[in-house]
């Protein structure tokens, strides 16, 4: 009966180490697992920085574009007006000169 059950014991000892080696393995494995995850992770966070980084400086160009084309509108305006003006100076002077002939 004793090498029975020292037979058993060395049995149950020798499944405790696999399990215990296969624990190991697979604590190693999921540690292997989440640095992968976190490196994933950070790459990801990293590409939406410069995502927004880039939205913002593109939202910058539209904004600075939008303003120069107000300007340019503005300008417009003033030198059409400035014409016009001429203009009627100058047809007031036609007729008035009209008139005196």
């Amino acid at each position: 009966f004793g090498t029975t059950q020292a037979g058993a014991l060395d049995d149950v000892a020798q499944r405790l180490r696999r399990a215990e080696a296969e624990l190991a393995k697979a604590r190693e494995e999921g540690e292997s697992v989440r640095a992968g995850l976190q490196a994933e992770l950070a790459a990801e966070r990293a590409r939406a920085s410069r995502a927004a980084a880039a939205e913002k400086a593109l939202r910058a160009e539209v904004d600075a574009a939008r303003e120069a084309a107000r300007v340019a509108q503005a300008e417009a305006e003033g030198a059409l007006r400035s014409k016009t003006s001429a203009q009627r100076r100058k047809d007031k002077v036609v007729e008035s000169s009209g008139a005196a002939n």
